[in-house]
């Protein structure tokens, strides 16, 4: 009885076809679409936060120390 593992055309661990270069693409084109989708989020995140604790409509990196949230009220808010 000759086992199947003698045949090295059998053998198929290491070979490839050109569905690895379509599912290379794909994972390219996903990932891509996440990179813009993250980028999207984070602008999102920043309107948000402008609206939210500066009450402005705008994109712009403003600094939470520039509000009164920002700033203490007295010496016993300050720890550091």
């Amino acid at each position: 009885m000759k086992s199947d593992h003698a045949n090295p055309g059998h053998l198929r661990d290491f070979t490839t076809d050109a569905r690895v270069l379509l599912i290379a693409g794909i994972a390219v084109v996903v990932a891509t679409a996440g990179l813009f989708a993250g980028i999207a989020l984070l602008k999102l995140i920043r309107l948000a936060t402008n609206i939210a604790y500066f009450g402005q409509f705008t994109l712009a990196d403003l600094k939470l120390q520039d509000t009164l949230l920002g700033r203490p009220k007295n010496a016993t808010a300050r720890l550091c």
